[in-house]
């Protein structure tokens, strides 16, 4: 929560860092509490799991050591449930208006959250058996316990959310049961379909998942008892494509699970993760060096082809030219709906920002540096180097048709096309909307 330049750096919630920390210096607990509580709804959740920007933002880590600010933040919110601080807060009036929302991630859980204090009736609608979405299926437990999940949850039906779960919004009967009985619905579903392997998988029936997929089943057979379709690691040489805390996760889930061997496979080159001509290790790749005596991953590899038998995977050839044992391939891909959903919000909050938003980027009439950039970064990462030129036309393609459906929407208003002087308040409730139609009228 340090601002430079109008900016601020360190910390994506805003969180008043500077002021929690001295209060803990302080000796003053309660007012840690309250200053860390003001920006962040779930500091229990980020304590564990925050990759920790705020830490490298540190300046101490200059000249040092950064100050541990997420342990910090951890101990505030542990130390309070400990002292039975933590407390729950209804709010002093509901406002009668009720909202559901869909999923109940951290996206949703956050927002039931902050509706509920602004006394809302909320109901969050969940698929599965058991809340959290990724806080339970796709975090190991080594990182993130799920009975402090559970403890969340409960906290927030003391305060008067409800859950339901075991509900598929996505059932045209249930979406229209929604849409009819609430006044507003959120979607947080998460994005869950997976980019393409890019490897022929023909002949392969078994011992192929996605990454998310693995920690689902992992955390299912581990703590609900269940046996999923994915094959647990046990016994198997595993090996992983791609990085990230997801793929760190893969790794130290295997090893828990027993496998036999356990191999990271990374695009690019290692020089692109020195930091200061040394490798980063993750806590998963030292407990991969403590098992096996050395780093689970290799880099600038990629793989060329698969090879089964009875349509079991038993091995992959690398780029390299040599042939990797492997009874379990555990690819990591981000969900391609998510991207292309990213840059469709950032462009209507770009080029009309009535649309969805207050505009993030300020007026543009025509392609600007940034979306070219944006073009190339993920066209590039979709398609390789051809796709960093294809992304430029797409982009073009994109502009168009949200400019094209931006002065739709300007020529509706009866305002001028190409005009953003308008408000950017948009009406959540039926009588709000019925009351600025006639607000003006004599």
């Amino acid at each position: 929560g340090i601002q430079w330049e109008g900016s601020v750096f360190g910390c994506p919630l805003h969180n008043l860092i500077p002021e929690w920390n001295d209060m803990i210096y302080a000796g003053n607990p309660s007012h840690a509490l309250s200053r860390l509580l003001k920006t962040n709804n779930f500091p229990e959740f980020t304590g564990r799991v925050c990759p920790a920007p705020c830490e490298q933002a540190c300046i101490c880590g200059m000249y040092g050591d950064s100050v541990t600010i997420r342990d910090n933040e951890l101990s505030i919110i542990e130390d309070a449930y400990a002292q039975k601080a933590v407390k729950r807060r209804r709010p002093p009036q509901w406002s009668g208006k009720k909202v559901t929302v869909v999923g109940s991630g951290p996206a949703g859980l956050a927002a039931a959250d902050q509706l509920n204090h602004r006394g809302h009736s909320v109901t969050v609608v969940e698929r599965e058996e058991c809340c959290g979405g990724l806080l339970t299926y796709g975090i190991p437990n080594m990182k993130l316990p799920k009975d402090v999940v559970r403890r969340r949850v409960e906290l927030m039906t003391d305060e008067g959310v409800s859950f339901v779960t075991g509900l598929d919004a996505s059932d045209p009967a249930v979406a229209q049961r929604l849409l009819a009985d609430y006044d507003a619905v959120i979607l947080c579903c998460g994005a869950e379909r997976p980019r393409p392997l890019g490897v022929d998988t023909e002949g392969v029936s078994s011992g192929i998942c996605y990454g998310t997929e693995y920690l689902k089943a992992a955390v299912e057979r581990q703590h609900f008892g269940l046996d999923p379709a994915v094959p647990t690691a046990e016994g198997r040489d595993v090996i992983i494509i791609g990085t990230g805390d997801t793929a760190s996760d893969c790794v130290a889930t295997a090893l828990r699970q027993g496998c036999r061997s356990v191999t990271q496979l990374v695009r690019r080159p290692r020089e692109d993760y020195l930091k200061n001509g040394v490798l980063p290790l993750d806590y998963a790749h030292e407990e991969a060096i403590a098992a096996f005596g050395q780093d689970p991953r290799r880099f600038d590899v990629q793989v060329q082809s698969l090879t089964a038998e009875n349509e079991c995977l038993t091995g992959l050839t690398t780029t390299d030219g040599d042939t990797i044992p492997c009874g379990l391939l555990i690819f990591l891909i981000n969900p391609l709906q998510a991207v292309y959903f990213a840059i469709f919000i950032l462009a209507l909050q770009q080029f009309d920002g009535n649309i969805l938003g207050p505009k993030i980027l300020g007026n543009s009439t025509g392609i600007s540096g940034f979306w070219v950039i944006v073009a190339i970064l993920v066209g590039g990462g979709l398609w390789g180097v051809a796709g960093m030129f294809l992304g430029v036309p797409i982009c073009a393609c994109i502009y168009a048709g949200v400019r094209a459906f931006s002065n739709y929407r300007l020529k509706k208003k009866g305002l001028p096309v190409g005009s953003a002087s308008y408000t950017t308040h948009q009406p959540v409730w039926p009588e709000e909307a019925e009351a600025e139609k006639t607000a003006d009228k004599p």
